[in-house]
């Protein structure tokens, strides 16, 4: 396998869910060898989430972007009376570089109740588009996840198994996102996880032939197990599609042991997957250089967006007044207040 360890790596696709954990996050840039992280809010709890973001992203100017999610905490959110659309606005103003939904997976679809081609999302769909922002977009999950014959006892412990006829079936949920395309052909979009289309290299390559602003990113889960099965194809479907393929690890910071299972995904299976023609891919460098941080600089910017400290510490108090007397979340947002108003008075 030829050395590829001085491309810059940059992972699309991290989560940092509590104020240690954004501490932890130089730590995981290093074990890891990664240049730059994209740090993904999700919005089932985006009031704080979006707060960890903020503050990553205040302690490591230049190497994390943000991505923000949509506040369902805001009062009237589920019943149409917020412009999500405004909200994006407010979060790139105080520097966000795109926005993240995870409103694709099956729960949190249900949650809501909101068809993801809905007009509820249009403001906020058509702002992205007509400004260029990119979103990444987590839709579906494994065929698996459906089954009750193969799905996993993990699986079902983690609460993700779908097919007890109370939620949208795959084929359903993409389908939403055909109308979704369908009304914004322009809009950036990053899907996570390969867009759970795996096991299907002719359907994964006719969704990128029709929309040419689609793209897929390589956050593992069980498609690497189906990649290995056809390598050959899937290793030219790689190389054809290197400029809309996109590195990501679904990575979070964490204590040792979480550290190195980390350091293990990116080093030893994903890394070695794409560039070692043996075992794996063996992609051309210039392939490896747009997958590795070429393709997401393209859409988010060559260097993230510096913070407002200023707005920062306006967003986090707005959501500190909704933390509704939960004293966790509520002395999490403290703390975040304090760092960033230490780092503003600098």
């Amino acid at each position: 396998m030829t050395s590829c360890s001085d491309i810059p790596l940059t992972d699309c696709h991290v989560h940092i869910h509590s104020v240690e954990a954004v501490g932890r996050l130089g730590a995981l840039m290093e074990r890891c060898g990664v240049a730059a992280v994209n740090v993904a809010a999700l919005p089932k709890f985006s009031f704080v989430e979006n707060a960890f973001g903020i503050l990553a992203k205040a302690l490591y100017p230049g190497r994390v972007y943000y991505f923000g999610a949509l506040d369902y905490s805001e009062p009237g959110a589920l019943a149409g009376k917020v412009d999500f659309a405004k909200q994006a606005e407010r979060l790139l103003a105080l520097g966000a570089d795109g926005l993240k939904m995870l409103e694709g997976k099956p729960d949190l679809r249900k949650q809501t109740g909101i068809a993801l081609n809905s007009p509820f999302y249009d403001s906020f769909y058509s702002y992205l588009q007509a400004n260029g922002i990119p979103l990444l977009f987590h839709v579906a999950d494994p065929v698996t996840f459906w089954d009750p014959e193969k799905v996993s006892d993990k699986v079902r412990e983690l609460g993700w198994f779908w097919g007890d006829g109370e939620h949208l079936s795959k084929d359903a949920l993409h389908a939403e996102v055909d109308g979704l395309l369908k009304k914004f052909p322009n809009l950036q979009i990053i899907f996570s996880h390969f867009y759970f289309q795996s096991t299907d290299i002719e359907k994964a390559a006719a969704i990128l032939d029709a929309h040419p602003n689609v793209n897929y990113d390589i956050t593992p889960g069980v498609h690497f197990s189906h990649f290995a099965k056809a390598l050959k194809p899937w290793a030219a479907f790689f190389a054809t599609y290197s400029d809309r393929i996109f590195f990501g690890s679904d990575n979070s910071p964490g204590d040792e042991e979480r550290l190195e299972r980390c350091r293990k995904k990116v080093n030893e299976t994903i890394r070695p997957f794409l560039e070692d023609a043996e075992t794996g891919f063996g992609l051309e460098r210039d392939a490896l250089e747009r997958i590795y941080g070429g393709n997401f600089k393209r859409l988010a910017g060559e260097r993230p967006k510096k913070l407002r400290l200023d707005l920062a510490v306006d967003a986090c108090a707005q959501f500190m007044e909704r933390a509704d007397g939960k004293a966790e979340l509520a002395n999490d947002l403290e703390a975040i207040v304090r760092i960033v108003q230490k780092l503003t008075a600098r």
